[in-house]
């Protein structure tokens, strides 16, 4: 994906396109997993302002949960104590 697209997917469709490509449609899939996939996806938009080299988890299970919900298309389910 080029970064002009990237630009043009709002931070909760990326980790919805995210977990679709790491087989979410089939299997769970781990935050952590997820949050690298992203940050692949859209370099930089889920890491630290001060420190941009980690991945914030917390913004990408922001995102996981702005996914789940009906007004944003509600395209994800489950949650983070379904192991």
């Amino acid at each position: 994906m080029t970064s002009t697209k990237a630009k043009a997917l709002s931070n909760h469709e990326i980790v919805t396109l995210a977990v679709y490509l790491l087989g979410g449609d089939s299997k769970r899939i781990d935050t952590e997993d997820v949050a690298v996939k992203a940050n692949e996806l859209a370099p930089g938009r889920f890491t630290w302002r001060k420190y941009p080299d980690p991945i914030s988890i917390d913004a990408v299970r922001k995102r996981l949960w702005d996914a789940s919900r009906p007004q944003k298309g509600g395209c994800l389910f489950g949650s983070e104590r379904d192991v």
